[in-house]
């Protein structure tokens, strides 16, 4: 993500990479706050954090005894991957309007809108593997969370997307 926003601005845009912890409230309202201490206005948000925990739903170990999944390793995805995407997009959104309150006239790019999050899903969300069962959930949840999260921030004039990728490099 640094590195990417170091591209955007060599070409002359603004952007910047904040890391936080998207799971802690607080720790994504210090970065909201940064980012609009140093850039302004903010009007685009990319929510890309995401984990995940190979395990089956159930399984036999080699002695022949079968094991449920580990539910603390499910939560964690799930508390990463879609509640803390919850979480940026509330907080996110919400510095998004606040903002265009302060600042009304948005810029004359012809688009009504005042500002635009992005939320990454992923190809699991529709087509889960082995073993994937906390981050396909989550994945379908980001999915589920874009859809409503558009439609309530509509009023707001805050757009809504999600990407779902497949295999990338990382």
């Amino acid at each position: 993500a640094t590195t990417v926003a170091a591209g955007i601005e060599s070409q002359g845009g603004r952007a910047r990479a904040y890391a936080v912890d998207v799971s802690d409230p607080d720790s994504v309202r210090a970065g909201v706050e940064r980012a609009a201490s140093d850039l302004g206005r903010p009007q685009v948000l990319v929510n890309c954090a995401g984990v995940g925990s190979a395990q089956r739903v159930a399984s036999r170990s080699d002695t022949g005894v079968v094991r449920s999944a580990e539910l603390d390793a499910f939560r964690r995805v799930l508390d990463i991957n879609l509640i803390g995407t919850f979480n940026v997009v509330s907080q996110g959104a919400a510095a998004i309007a606040r903002q265009h309150v302060a600042a009304p006239h948005p810029d004359d790019d012809g688009v009504d809108s005042i500002g635009v999050i992005v939320n990454t899903a992923s190809i699991a969300a529709f087509e889960g593997q082995v073993g994937q069962a906390a981050y396909a959930a989550s994945k379908a949840g980001v999915v589920a969370l874009s859809f409503t999260a558009a439609r309530d921030l509509a009023p707001l004039r805050i757009r809504v997307n999600a990407i779902a990728p497949g295999l990338i490099e990382t």
